[in-house]
């Protein structure tokens, strides 16, 4: 039976791998990453098609024990002798169940993680599965595909043509194999049914014990969260009962240096702008990440908190630098980990099992897909985390139980693609949509979202609430989890964003990270509660600006941690709580990142230096695990493009390299928060004032560079 499962599977294998033969890379069918598969990680191909075809022989194995069952259960329920040699006819109509069962199955898989099929399966399907996922339920899918299998233990019904029994003891029935058609249904409920999420966080001897003296540090981030969502009446009903909480200040004009994962984190950690961490980008090479990133987290552990990093796709970063977390459960960013995602959503027929509640901690590269970023599975890698540091600290030595807990928890599910799970993906969205971004929408390489209609906007919109939606349910979960098990009353939690989000405003496209341009993308929540009656701000709201890397000071006041690096200059992060007259007067630093397109008519691609598109800036590192970076030779030049600004008071100044020279913008962002009007022609003495102010502040943070006709170029340029 195992054998005929396994080369059942490799069959269907072979047959849908023919089909759907091409990978992706960031949601695009890349030929050569085919090739880079064959040449420099076959092992890693050839490792993973076998987990998933081992994976499908069991599933089939354990199906094909129920036909074998079942057909035996309709024989005896005939009356016909048990240890009689059944016709292959006799198992025509058990297999048929069978089939339909799992292809019910299958198919609430797809209702719940669309976007892991779309690459794979027929241009029409996904329409289907949109139209569907408004009248059904992946729960309800799972439960009918579940209880066909129950058939045999019904005697009354006609397949088993006894009807006309009276009598319990009348009914000749095969026990035994009704029994193994019964483990058959358990065996496969426990590989298909959700558990629910948070389960693992259990009572565990961090961050509750009444001895312990010092507050957990529970530091929850959003990637690409807007504020105006916070701020949306009803949208958020647990976001926004955290900042109406009464120890919790909100920072209301709070703004982030680079408006992209990596260097954002990277500065909220160590309280220094992008320019001094020199992280700039999202693709660091390893001479640039090796080295210890001291700051929040290294404090804390260094003080004796036990330091957790937990996130899915977008926390690709935690794993490739060193801060001073103890444990890591986050996926990495490297050609292996693509590969083997790759692998598990080629076969959609068996994708459902790859991601399956009992089988999805076999295949750990699908952690690092968009398309199966479920905010709850975090609450169970939060409780295994704290699990692990439970363990440690119990071990022999200086540690002990009452060591409170620092968690960073990244949700990155509203990060493009907005590719969250049902019911989220059709939330907010039309029940008329016709495509084709039914369940996420990557930004566009090239200019064709310049041509989208307002449908097609309004439902990349919705996609994105959709997934905010989901974190918001998934924290509300958290909250109350962490609550019951006494960590929340007792902990400084804070609440922000490594950066907002465009949404195809006025004369924008879709993404972050690639202009400087208005409030969406620079300008996030930050709230900070503190335990129960002892909050040492002056107000629950803070109405001046605020910087990510005033974060990491703050923190590590507000717990007591001390040694934290204290601010040289007006550019280095300070301590929010403080009550420092300089705090009252901050000034706000910002730059852009990799532009991964190089064409397009928006207004940045018209003022800006020329470098090659992503697939050229991109590269391997064959010698760390195949990780993806930036290739050296563009470091240089990414850093003389980029756009920069600085934000004091009311006015905000953008700084542009372009091909004809340094273009300079001045707006009111007061009066002006979209950044729609350009006052540099009208308003040259505070031009020339924010200019002061803005090289000073360059030369602070970024000491060797020097300017070349008005350029800001790095030292060796």
């Amino acid at each position: 039976m195992t054998v005929r499962a396994f080369l059942l599977a490799l069959l269907l294998m072979g047959v849908q791998g023919a089909l759907n033969s091409q990978p992706s890379l960031f949601g695009k069918k890349v030929s050569s990453l085919g090739a880079g598969i064959v040449k420099f990680y076959p092992d890693a191909a050839v490792m993973e098609t076998l987990k998933v075809a081992l994976a499908m022989a069991f599933v089939f194995a354990v199906y094909g024990i129920w036909i074998a069952s079942a057909s035996r259960v309709w024989r005896v329920a005939s009356r016909e002798s048990k240890n009689v040699r059944l016709p292959r006819s006799v198992y025509i109509l058990p297999t048929t169940v069978a089939v339909t069962s799992y292809l019910l199955i299958a198919f609430a898989g797809a209702v719940e993680y669309p976007a892991l099929y779309e690459s794979a399966v027929p241009a029409f399907f996904p329409a289907i599965v949109f139209k569907i996922s408004f009248f059904t339920s992946p729960g309800g899918l799972v439960s009918l595909g579940l209880i066909l299998l129950l058939i045999p233990l019904f005697p009354g019904v006609p397949f088993f043509r006894v009807l006309s029994s009276r009598s319990w003891k009348k009914i000749h029935l095969d026990w035994w194999q009704a029994s193994r058609c019964l483990g058959v249904a358990v065996v496969l409920a426990w590989i298909f049914v959700p558990r629910p999420p948070g389960e693992s966080i259990s009572a565990n001897p961090l961050g509750h014990r009444a001895d312990l003296t010092r507050p957990n540090i529970i530091w929850i981030a959003v990637d690409s969260l807007r504020l105006d969502r916070v701020d949306r009446m009803g949208f958020l009903p647990a976001i926004q009962a955290f900042r109406d909480n009464l120890d919790t200040v909100s920072f209301r004009r709070h703004h982030v240096g680079v408006p992209r994962t990596f260097p954002s984190w990277i500065e909220m950690i160590q309280g220094r702008y992008a320019a001094e961490t020199n992280v700039r980008h999202m693709f660091p090479g390893f001479p640039a990440r090796d080295r210890e990133f001291d700051g929040i987290v290294s404090l804390a552990q260094k003080s004796g908190y036990r330091t957790v990093a937990v996130s899915d796709f977008a926390g690709d970063i935690f794993p490739r630098f060193s801060a001073g977390f103890d444990v890591v459960k986050a996926p990495g960013l490297a050609l292996g980990t693509l590969i083997r995602q790759n692998i598990d959503q080629m076969f959609p027929l068996f994708t459902p099992v790859v991601t399956s509640p009992g089988m999805r901690r076999f295949f750990t590269s699908l952690k690092a897909s968009p398309a199966f970023a479920a905010p709850r599975h975090l609450e169970d890698l939060v409780g295994e985390a704290l699990d692990e540091t439970s363990i440690e600290a119990q071990k022999p030595g200086p540690a002990t139980a009452s060591q409170p807990v620092f968690l960073a928890l990244f949700y990155s599910t509203a990060h493009f693609p907005y590719s969250a799970p049902w019911p989220y993906y059709r939330a907010y969205s039309s029940q008329g949509y016709p495509g084709p971004f039914w369940f996420q929408k990557n930004p566009s390489l090239s200019a064709d979202d310049q041509n989208l209609d307002q449908a097609q906007i309004d439902q990349v919109r919705a996609l994105y609430d959709g997934a905010l939606k989901s974190i918001d349910d998934s924290f509300a979960s958290l909250v109350a989890t962490l609550r019951a098990r006494g960590i929340w009353d007792n902990s400084i939690v804070v609440l922000t964003a490594d950066h907002g989000e465009d949404l195809f405003e006025s004369g924008i496209l879709q993404g972050h990270g690639d202009h400087l341009r208005g409030d969406q993308t620079l300008r996030v929540p930050l709230m900070i509660k503190m335990p129960s009656g002892a909050s040492r701000f002056p107000a629950r709201e803070f109405q001046g600006i605020s910087r990510s890397i005033d974060l990491a000071p703050t923190m590590a006041s507000l717990a007591g941690l001390k040694d934290f690096p204290a601010a040289r200059h007006e550019l280095q992060g300070m301590d929010l709580s403080s009550g420092s007259a300089r705090i009252s007067d901050l000034a706000a630093y910002s730059e852009t990142e990799i532009w991964f397109s190089r064409t397009g008519s928006v207004f940045y691609q018209k003022n800006r230096l020329d470098y090659p598109g992503i697939s050229q800036l991109l590269t391997f590192d064959p010698g760390h695990s195949g990780e993806i970076i930036l290739n050296p030779k563009y470091e240089k030049m990414l850093v003389v493009s980029k756009h920069r600004s600085l934000i004091h008071g009311q006015w905000k100044l953008i700084y542009m390299p372009t091909r004809q020279g340094v273009r300079y913008e001045l707006y009111d962002v007061i009066k002006d928060p979209a950044n729609e009007h350009n006052l540099a022609a009208s308003n040259r003495d505070v031009l020339s004032a924010m200019k002061s102010r803005f090289l000073a502040g360059v030369k602070k943070i970024e000491p060797h560079a020097r300017m070349m006709d008005d350029f800001i170029v790095p030292e060796g340029f």
